[in-house]
Order: C-alpha cells, then structure tokens, then sequence
C-alpha cells in the first residue's frame, strides 16, 4: 500500500503540473519532500532540516529557498520555520480516493485525454513549422 500511495501521489503532482507547471527546482523539492514523507509513514505533519532536503533536492541554498516559496504560495506544502530546529512541513495530498478505492486524479477520462491530445497537437504544429522555416532557410543558402 505504501508504494501505491507513493504512485498515486505523483501522478496526481504531475497532472496538477500540466494545468500549472513549476520550475524544475520546485519539483525536485516535491519529489524530496514525498520520499521524506512516505518515510516517515505519511505523517501529517513532519520535520526536516534544510540541509537534509538541500542535499536529497540536488539544491544550492537560494534555489532551495525559492522552491519552497514556490511550493508554498502554490499551496503544494506549508512550511513553519522553528529557527535552528528544523522546520514543520506539511504536503497537500493531491491524490484523493473514491468510495471504491479508486484514484480520481488518476484516471484517464476523455477530459483528460482530450487535453493531452490538445497539447501533443500544439507541439506538433510547432514542430512542423520550424521543420518548414529550417527548410526555407536552407533552401535560401544553397
């Protein structure tokens, strides 16, 4: 059940990621933030230090403070600092169960697909116009 839960809780921040991305530092924060969690047997809340999320984050000092900015104000974890203790943190469960034991977040309906399908076909029309552009310059050259 535990790896389950894990599972389930990065699809759901990756979709959550689709409709609101964040920048790279952010995420690795999340990712360190979920193993340090699921560890700590999903506590509601739970106490790291810095450094020990700085390291497992691959994060210098004022990238790691910026994506816990970022992870705060949008509303993924909340942060209280204890000055030289480590701090509390607590993570949005972004994953929720129906009565049957399902992953809502986890489904792929036709809402869903149709947005991945959306945003495949953007990229491919802009794949194929630069694929066009390049063209036309080498055309231009020769």
């Amino acid at each position: 059940m535990q790896s389950t839960k894990y599972y389930r809780e990065v699809i759901a921040f990756y979709y959550a990621n689709e409709r609101d991305p964040l920048p790279t530092s952010s995420i690795a924060l999340w990712h360190a933030l979920l193993f340090i969690n699921s560890n700590a047997n999903w506590a509601d809340d739970f106490t790291v230090s810095g450094p020990v999320l700085r390291l497992k984050a691959g994060l210098p000092l004022a990238s790691f403070k910026r994506a816990r900015r970022i992870l705060i104000e949008k509303e993924y974890i909340e942060y209280q600092s204890r000055g030289n203790l480590p701090g509390f943190y607590r993570m949005k469960r972004l994953s929720r169960l129906d009565d049957g034991g399902t992953c809502q977040e986890c489904l792929t309906g036709e809402s869903r697909r149709g947005r991945l399908m959306e945003v495949m076909d953007k990229e491919k029309a802009s794949l194929e116009k630069k694929a066009r552009e390049l063209k036309i310059s080498n055309d231009e050259t020769d």
